[in-house]
């Protein structure tokens, strides 16, 4: 059966698009897609063939069409396709995509302190520029049509910049960090400068895009940031419906430097700072006692799974059935290339798999659950599961076209199970968000990939230059 959910938690978490005033809708002509094996919500239904109509961005109706209803929609033929919802990657960094190789062998701490800080602080608008359009381009290849971003300290709006103009669906905000060890001057800010640079860029970039574009309130994590900043945080995001990103509970020196710190739990010390009544979404969540994941359920927070990045930092594993069974919306995020190094969703629902098998046996997860964290549930922990991450009319028409027949694929195996534990980005041969292709027939259509590539090995030679040399 699939994991409870409390009644409500969809409606709570997802709110209407926020269109700024005054910014022209597109005219977006109808699509009618034709004849695909359909497969969404695999813990609710069973996949099946059908047709599926799109008007002015938003999904109208999904099953047999009468040609009279899609009128002059655009007909196409996916015959022997297969139409999944686009993935939704719950939690990246997209600043550390030109990081790739540059920080291993390292746990949390010593990661951070000596490798991705430095570099982070290295950032220009130039490099930040060119390390989100190459993050923004593996993702929209492998099929992630909306992500969560955890953003930098400086110039964060050329990233909006580059999710505006490669066409994903993208929410993220400007870290936040005013105090903690081996912060560099450069990414330090204080608590005033914080906040005013986070309700600059809410004011420039929530709601852009015909809506595409999302603020969240985003402080780094507990040690970084002083209490006052934290409760500061939490109030600005609750005065705006913003949701609230930052990383909880992730490798035991950090638990345990916290407890230090404020003589409290991780979440019983966020509970203090009136907590409640905040949409959070916390990345790892992976040491917490029983007392703090009965607080998550509480709060009903989202919790962001990076089961890649967990491993290669020697983290450990978070406790993701329970979690499911307590009713959190659990998703998937590939965290960062400079601890994972892909962002390849296929390849985390397999490791999200695995790692639990490990612990509990075979299925402790089973393919439906993985492709749900994915997808539907993925959406609902980062509070957009009222408008994506399922095919189903009045959605976003936020797509991805899988081909199977590749001799990576061919199996006698229900597709699902082809999808989550054989799949890769070869599979993906189109990519669609609110009703546009992005991505065709294999190849990105909102960017030079060639362009994206040399522009990121560009900046990657500096930054390791600047940190390094």
């Amino acid at each position: 059966m699939p994991p409870r959910r409390p009644a409500d938690h969809d409606d709570r978490r997802a709110s209407a698009p926020h269109v700024r005033p005054g910014e022209p809708r597109p005219a977006l002509s109808g699509l009618w897609l034709r004849g695909a094996l359909v497969v969404t919500e695999p813990e609710r239904r069973r996949p099946g063939f059908a047709d599926i109509l799109i008007r002015d961005g938003m999904i109208e109706a999904v099953g047999k069409i009468d040609p009279a209803r899609a009128g002059d929609a655009e007909t196409i033929d996916l015959t022997g396709e297969i139409v999944i919802p686009g993935f939704v990657q719950a939690h990246v960094h997209l600043a550390q995509t030109p990081f790739r190789g540059l920080a291993e062998g390292l746990e949390l701490l010593p990661w951070l302190a000596t490798r991705v800080l430095p570099l982070e602080a290295a950032h220009d608008p130039q490099t930040l520029y060119a390390a989100a359009r190459l993050g923004i381009a593996e993702l929209l290849l492998g099929g992630c049509t909306t992500i969560l971003d955890f953003g930098s300290v400086n110039h964060y709006s050329v990233v909006f910049q580059a999710a505006r103009e490669m066409g994903i669906r993208f929410v993220g905000g400007n870290t936040m960090m005013d105090a903690g060890q081996n912060v560099p001057k450069a990414i330090r800010q204080t608590k005033d400068a914080a906040l005013a640079t986070s309700i600059e860029l809410f004011g420039r970039w929530h709601g852009a895009a015909q809506g595409r574009l999302r603020y969240a309130v985003t402080p780094r994590f507990l040690l970084s940031c002083s209490e006052a900043l934290l409760r500061e945080s939490l109030a600005l995001a609750r005065e705006h419906d913003l949701l609230w990103h930052t990383h909880l509970a992730e490798q035991q020196a950090e638990v345990a430097a916290v407890r230090k710190a404020t003589g409290m739990a991780s979440a019983d010390y966020l509970d203090t700072l009136d907590a409640a009544g905040t949409r959070m979404a916390f990345a790892h969540a992976v040491h917490l006692l029983e007392g703090e994941k009965r607080q998550l359920a509480d709060w009903r927070a989202g919790v962001l799974h990076c089961p890649r990045a967990n491993s290669k930092l020697a983290s450990g594993r978070a406790p993701v059935p329970e979690y499911r069974r307590m009713g959190l919306a659990v998703g998937l995020g590939s965290d960062g290339s400079a601890c994972n190094n892909k962002l390849d969703m296929f390849e985390e629902m397999r490791a999200a798999g695995a790692l639990q098998d490990l612990a509990h046996g075979p299925a402790a997860l089973p393919s439906a659950a993985l492709f749900t964290m994915a997808t539907i549930d993925g959406a609902r922990a980062i509070g957009l599961g009222g408008e994506v991450g399922a095919i189903e009319p009045g959605r976003r028409a936020d797509l991805v076209v899988l081909d199977l027949t590749g001799a990576p694929f061919v199996s006698a195996a229900e597709p699902l199970e082809t999808i989550v534990h054989a799949g890769d980005a070869r599979a993906v041969k189109r990519v669609m968000i609110d009703g546009r292709w992005v991505v065709k027939e294999g190849r990105l259509l909102t960017a030079d990939p060639d362009e994206v590539a040399a522009e990121a090995a560009r900046a990657a030679a500096i930054l390791k230059e600047r940190v390094f040399v």
